[in-house]
């Protein structure tokens, strides 16, 4: 018995551990979140870029490559009614495990909870919240588990057709896109879908292109980096 509750002790003590070397906290230790029924949209055509994960809660986990220092993370659910923006400090992990954790001390746990992965919209980008132009984009999950996968981009489609393909060198992948038809959608309507095991490099420059009444809308650019 004895020996049982010190191997449990040590085990935690190194879980604690792991945990704390791998946790990225907000600047300035502010977190930034609002949730009520009337949020107004972005504007943005990309809203999130996460895995699709079987266990699902408030925690957010990033991939993440060793050069990253600052990240800005925004969350919205698809009915618009929970936004967060915060940036997060990531250059003092000293962690050498890909994965990082995000402390994510949210108020609206269960809100948070209860949203499916299509309903939420993580979105990890390099650089400051306070000057985004799609620079790199990371991928979160809200498991550290991401096996057999998929990744999802949810779309702002602007009431048009979308289309979306992730390249790198001369390999082409050409994301599955469809369009949500229930459910109140103001944040995004549509999510592209690529299989997370076809992304095995580090970078892809990624596009989307909207096509609408015939025409095609100016095409959404951004890159993506992870670690391999």
């Amino acid at each position: 018995m004895k020996l049982a509750l010190i191997t449990y002790i040590l085990l935690f003590l190194t879980t604690f551990n792991s945990l704390s070397e791998n946790l990225a906290v907000p600047f300035e230790g502010q977190f930034k979140e609002h949730f009520s029924s009337n949020v107004p949209v972005s504007g943005n055509v990309l809203m999130g870029a996460v895995y699709s994960t079987a266990t699902l809660g408030n925690n957010f986990f990033l991939n993440i490559a060793n050069d990253v220092s600052h990240v800005c993370f925004k969350v919205a659910s698809i009915d618009g009614t929970y936004v967060s923006e915060n940036d997060y400090n990531t250059a003092s992990i000293s962690a050498t495990d890909s994965t990082i954790l995000l402390d994510y001390p949210t108020k609206f746990t269960k809100i948070v909870n209860n949203f499916s992965n299509e309903q939420l919209a993580p979105l990890a980008t390099t650089g400051s919240c306070s000057d985004q132009r799609y620079q790199h984009v990371l991928l979160s999950s809200r498991s550290d588990t991401v096996e057999s996968s998929d990744v999802l981009f949810m779309v702002s489609s602007g009431r048009s057709e979308v289309f979306m393909q992730l390249k790198h060198n001369n390999v082409r992948i050409k994301a599955n896109c469809k369009r949500l038809e229930s459910g109140k959608r103001t944040s995004y309507d549509t999510i592209c879908k690529v299989p997370a095991a076809s992304l095995v490099e580090d970078k892809y420059s990624a596009q989307i292109v909207r096509r609408k009444n015939g025409r095609s809308l100016p095409p959404t650019k951004f890159t993506i980096q992870k670690s391999k």
